[in-house]
């Protein structure tokens, strides 16, 4: 009997709150009390007559990525804070509030941080979680450059991982010159970049980079959504002359606009193909075609510029803000 009264109770008191109550209120009273599931139903209740209220879906953001912290604190599992962080980004707005950025920018470093403390069960999963720690920080800066505790974090972790960064790809590049492999040169390169990163003004670091550079321009480099590459350029008659590679990565057919490909010089000075040039070539790429997956494009491509200009590197504007990007140097 007890038990059924009780249930009643509860059923009773939960149409009474749907009927008469304040669930946003209710779910502020519960995100205060850290009770985070609870805050994430009363909000949701809301967002049913609240579709568009970027207050209302920063909440449940928040809800839900403290929610994960709070189940990383009692059971060390960074799967579970990870979880409920990534269904927490799925609600921030395009507009968030300053008082959001603050509290969003904490929680990135507390996720930092568990990944950078959690151990890892193989080599796979150890640069996972290490480029996952990198990538965390430096999103926490950008929605608070004055989060310090940040800062601290990710600038002792490039002191401290430098010296094993920069040896690793100083190894690949060695094992890549022996077996002529194009793999271990991207392998390298990704692993000396980070090391530059670490400490720009390391000038060994950067001299191997650039030797490295000079091998993967030319490799497709497949981890990307739209690996590009240059084969070789020369200068001709005002004009460099760029063969240029590219592949779609993806599953489904897109368009490949030539006027999308830009080269960059040491000052971030931008060209674009000139048409007219490019059309005299061969095999020069005038027209937007369409490409399916996993079918490679070559063409060339010609831009008007003095000799002096050194090319920096090339890049490619997907759209959405995504730049696919390769160095010369």
């Amino acid at each position: 009997m007890n038990k059924v009264y009780i249930l009643i109770t509860i059923l009773l008191s939960a149409f009474l709150l749907r009927c008469g109550g304040n669930p946003e209120a209710e779910g502020d009273q519960s995100f205060a009390n850290g009770k985070y599931a609870q805050a994430i139903s009363y909000y949701l209740e809301v967002k049913k007559n609240k579709a568009d209220n970027p207050q209302l879906d920063e909440k449940i953001a928040l809800s839900y990525m403290n929610k994960g912290f709070d189940l990383y604190q009692k059971r060390h599992n960074i799967q579970a804070f990870a979880g409920n962080f990534e269904k927490g980004q799925d609600f921030i707005p395009e507009e968030t509030s300053e008082t959001f950025n603050k509290q969003y920018s904490v929680l990135l470093h507390k996720l930092a941080h568990a990944y950078y403390t959690t151990k890892p069960t193989n080599e796979i999963q150890k640069e996972q979680y290490f480029a996952c720690t990198l990538e965390l920080l430096d999103d926490a800066l950008t929605f608070d450059e004055t989060n310090a505790a940040a800062e601290k974090e990710l600038s002792q972790i490039k002191s401290s991982n430098f010296k094993q960064t920069f040896k690793r790809g100083e190894h690949f590049y060695q094992q890549a010159q022996k077996e002529k492999n194009p793999d271990l040169y991207l392998t390298a390169e990704h692993y000396l970049e980070r090391a530059v990163d670490f400490a720009p003004d390391n000038k060994d670091a950067r001299k191997i980079l650039q030797k490295v550079r000079k091998k993967t321009i030319a490799i497709l480099n497949m981890d990307s959504d739209f690996p590009i590459a240059v084969p070789d350029k020369k200068y001709q008659k005002g004009f460099w002359m760029i063969a240029f590679t590219a592949m779609n990565n993806g599953s489904e057919t897109i368009v490949f606009d030539p006027q999308k490909v830009t080269i960059l010089d040491a000052n971030e000075q931008v060209f674009q193909p000139d048409p007219e040039f490019t059309a005299k070539l061969d095999d020069g790429l005038v027209k937007a075609v369409s490409l399916k997956p996993r079918k490679q494009l070559d063409g060339s491509l010609a831009f008007k510029t003095q000799k002096a200009v050194k090319i920096k590197s090339i890049q490619y504007d997907l759209g959405n803000d995504k730049i696919v990007k390769k160095n010369f140097y």
